[in-house]
This record gives C-alpha cells, structure tokens and sequence, in this order.
C-alpha cells in the first residue's frame, strides 16, 4: 500500500468570514488554466500528482494546511522538509486550497534543487571572457565582494542566454543556497531570487523571469521617498470595480478586522507589479503588518498575488514556520511600531493601471518572449536560465539570474 503523506489542517474561519474564492476557469487554449493568482498549464491537482513521487527525494514529510491560523480565510499551506539545508519548509498561497497546496509543494521542491547543485566547471573570469558569463560584478553582492578578484578560480554552471540564444555560464555561488557548507568568502549573494519551478520548462522560465522583474520593481519602490511612495496607493473602489475578484479579497481582508493597501509599484519594463499591505486593527493581542508582492503580464493576475502573498505572510509569520523569521520579528515593541506605521490605507492617489502595459500571449513561450522583448527596452543585454531539475522527474525546474537588477538580501547564516 503507498504511504500517503500526512495532512495536517488547522480550523478555518467561521461562516461569518467572507471568502469569496474564484473558481479556476480554463482559458484558450485549452491547456491554459486561469488559478486566479496564477496561469498554469495544467490544472494544480495534476501537479501535484507529479510532485508526490519526488516526495522521497526532496525530502518533504508532510503538508499543512495553516489558512486557519489566521482570521482572514485566504488558502496558505506548507510543505515541511525537515532536513532542509536553508530552509525547512516551504509555503503557498492561492485562491484555492489545489493551489495553495500545489504552490507550496513546488516550492519545496525547488528549494531542494538549489541546495543540491551539481559542483560545474572551474575556472576564472578572466579567462573565459565576459562573452562565455554572467559578470559576478553585476550580480546580487556577498559579504565578501571586497575580495572578489577576476582572476581568481571559481565554480560555473552551464546555462542558456535567454536574449542571445546562445550557451552561458552562470557562477555558481550565485546560485547557491546550501547554508550547511559555506566555505571560503561569499563573493556573491546566494538566494532564490529567479528560482521557479512549473511543468514545463518555457512555463518555470517565464515565473522565474516574473520574480526578477517583481523583486526589482519593489525594490526601486522602496528607494523611492516616503512621499513618492504613498501617492502610489491605489484607489481600491476603482479596483475593485475593474477586478471583482481582488474587490473580493479586499473585502474579505476587512471583514476579518484588517485594513489593507494596494501600491502600484511597476517599474521600467510596465510590467503590472504590485504591492499589498495587510495590518491588524484589533489591538487586544499582538498586531502584525505584512506585505506581499506580485508581479505578471495581467495586471488581475499580479495584484491577486501579491493579495494572496500578504495573507501567506501573515500565516507563515503566525505559525513560525520560516527558519529566517528571527526573533525579533515577533517582539511587542518592533509590532507596535509596524502597527503605527501603518495604522490606516493611505489617501489613494494612483490608477490601478497607471504606468501598466500589459501582455498578451497564449503560451508561456510566447509571453517569456515578451518578457524579454521588455527587460532588452530597459538595458538589459543578459538574461541566463539554468537547468537543475535532475532527469525524469517530470517537473523543470530553472534559475534565471540577470545582471543588473537591483534584487533584495539573500539566505545569510
């Protein structure tokens, strides 16, 4: 008899919370399936039907279903790998629990594959020529950047230039996040900025090339002036009225006794971005202020992301599942300035729409296309993808690395 992997669900919120779920409608072509936060080509249920058999391999033991821990009602849940080598588990997130589940599950897995690189070739800078790699001086930064010296022998992986069509490699470092054997200076910042996983490897390129181009939009947001940011905020009726099914979710939010603001934060490629802010009104325990970010060539697809990334914040933060939420995160003091930093949506000053251009394809190849076509518009000249997924698993799974894009922190000890 198979062993099943054990569930664990903890009590959703009563009747009284609104939870307005959209339901997942197939798009053309066919094969197309519209998740409401997502697009995929197959349906999440045949998803995981793929993921269970690497189960095994990756280590996962178990799957919870943590949407009750929080009063909002927003599907989040976990896949646990307790011997995870950065972190032991990994979470999702979508309008549905197929979705959540699935968003988890995969992204376990392809944190398995990050930790377990294969060793590439050796060599240094200098000698293969910035023709041949992505310059490490245009990647997300190390510790030990100071130190970096071109002539100095490192590890490469093999790659494809997504822009050029050609083969590239990629320093491994970059892509490293195995934290139970960081020896020698950290040159380069490793994290899982570009790691994305899906069924197909056009579709895990495209969601890797999406959490590039959202990671540097939200970035270039946040170096703005606090002024510049707050005339960013979204008029939520108009949103609502455009996009029912994020109406719905915003009010689902405020229901469960939170308020929430949208910010439009597309950055230079007009690519739809946004980021979601999601505090507690109620005082009588402890308060939290989460945010989430999304970013996609349909601007209904990415502001439900990043919706449904701020609840999954607020869930992984109460259940205190994330090795890299540190203590401190939880104090009352640091709480309660989070909750007087944003105790009320700011004044809506801004279009759901303004400075958007979204995209129209009708695969993931097609729509990839596009995302390049708009990374080039902004100067951007290399774009890699690598392939980690080991063979026969049915499931790709790609890093896409970029030089210079401004990127958030990565996995530090």
């Amino acid at each position: 008899m198979k062993q099943r992997t054990p569930v664990a669900r903890a009590a959703r919120p009563g009747p009284d919370a609104a939870r307005a779920r959209p339901p997942a409608q197939p798009l053309a072509p066919a094969s197309l399936f519209d998740l409401g936060a997502s697009r995929r080509w197959v349906r999440p249920e045949q998803t995981m039907e793929r993921a269970r058999a690497l189960f095994g391999m990756t280590g996962i033991t178990r799957l919870a279903d943590v949407t009750g821990l929080d009063r909002i009602g927003i599907p989040v849940w976990l896949a646990i790998r307790p011997n995870g080598r950065s972190l032991s588990g990994g979470q999702g997130k979508g309008v549905t629990d197929a979705a959540a589940q699935a968003s988890a599950v995969m992204e376990s897995i392809e944190t398995w594959h990050a930790e377990h690189l294969p060793a590439g070739e050796v060599a240094s800078f200098a000698a293969l020529g910035p023709g041949r790699a992505l310059d490490p001086g245009r990647l997300d930064a190390g510790p030990d950047r100071d130190r970096w010296d071109p002539g100095r022998e490192v590890a490469w992986l093999a790659g494809s230039d997504l822009l050029a069509g050609t083969g590239i490699l990629v320093p491994r470092q970059s892509l490293d996040i195995d934290l139970t054997c960081l020896s020698g200076p950290r040159f380069l910042a490793g994290s899982t900025n570009g790691l994305a996983s899906g069924n197909r490897r056009d579709e895990a390129i495209l969601h890797g090339l999406y959490e590039l181009v959202e990671r540097d939009a939200e970035r270039r947001w946040r170096l703005r002036p606090a002024a510049d940011r707050v005339a960013t905020a979204v008029d939520q009726d108009e949103l609502a009225g455009a996009q029912p099914a994020a109406g719905a979710l915003l009010e689902q939010i405020r229901t469960a006794g939170c308020e929430v603001a949208i910010f439009n934060c597309t950055g230079p490629t007009a690519i739809p971005t946004y980021r979601c802010v999601i505090a507690d009104q109620i005082r009588e325990f402890r308060p939290l202020s989460c945010c989430g970010v999304g970013a996609h060539g349909l601007a209904r697809v990415a502001v439900l992301r990043a919706i449904t990334e701020a609840a999954q914040s607020r869930a992984t933060i109460i259940a205190g599942s994330r090795d890299d939420k540190y203590p401190g995160l939880y104090s009352a003091a640091l709480t309660e300035v989070l909750r007087r930093g944003a105790p009320a949506p700011p004044p809506a000053r801004c279009s759901f729409s303004a400075g958007v251009r979204e995209l129209a394809a009708a695969s993931p190849a097609g729509e990839a296309g596009q995302v390049l076509e708009r990374l080039a518009g902004t100067g951007v000249r290399r774009v890699a993808a690598v392939d980690l997924a080991r063979p026969g698993t049915g499931l790709a799974v790609v890093r896409v690395a970029a030089e210079g894009f401004l990127l958030p922190g990565a996995y530090r000890r």
